[in-house]
């Protein structure tokens, strides 16, 4: 009898730590299911603060190239009525034979004194900027100045 007794006992004390094992397993479960879900509530909230700084910063980027824009279109007018103006109050002219320039030289001179940047010479002309970069160089050194203000007084004196 006391085998048997202890058989159910034994049974008894085997079904209650299968329910402890069990309610382990669950808890275990449960508190690894809370930390994968607050590692992605911290991922998500990492990645929005991330998406908003980068949309913070093409914004400030947009409104800086605007700026930009719009003074580069206040500069070109400003040289455009500068230009306009000199040529209007009858300043003489440079003999620019005199300089031996080439065909292309004496082209880009004229787009210059038309008050257009370096951009709009190369794209009026069909070469690169850094071709007409090239040429200016060109005609600084043989007219013996220095930059595009010391040519525009030296054509204007």
């Amino acid at each position: 009898m006391n085998v048997v007794y202890n058989a159910n006992n034994k049974c008894n004390q085997l079904k209650i730590l299968e329910k402890d094992k069990e309610i382990q397993k669950q808890e275990f479960d449960l508190n690894r299911s809370n930390l994968i879900r607050n590692f992605l509530c911290i991922f998500c909230i990492a990645l929005l603060g991330g998406l908003y700084l980068f949309y913070r910063f093409l914004k400030s980027n947009k409104e800086k190239n605007i700026l930009l824009e719009k003074e580069n279109i206040r500069i070109h007018d400003e040289i455009q009525i500068l230009t306009s103006s000199l040529s209007t109050q009858g300043f003489t002219k440079i003999d620019l034979g005199a300089f031996k320039l080439t065909e292309r030289q004496l082209e880009i001179i004229d787009l210059l004194r038309q008050g257009k940047t370096n951009k709009e010479i190369a794209n009026t002309i069909f070469i690169s900027e850094n071709t007409v970069k090239y040429h200016l160089k060109v005609i600084y050194d043989i007219m013996n100045i220095e930059n595009r203000s010391e040519f525009f007084k030296l054509i204007n004196k």
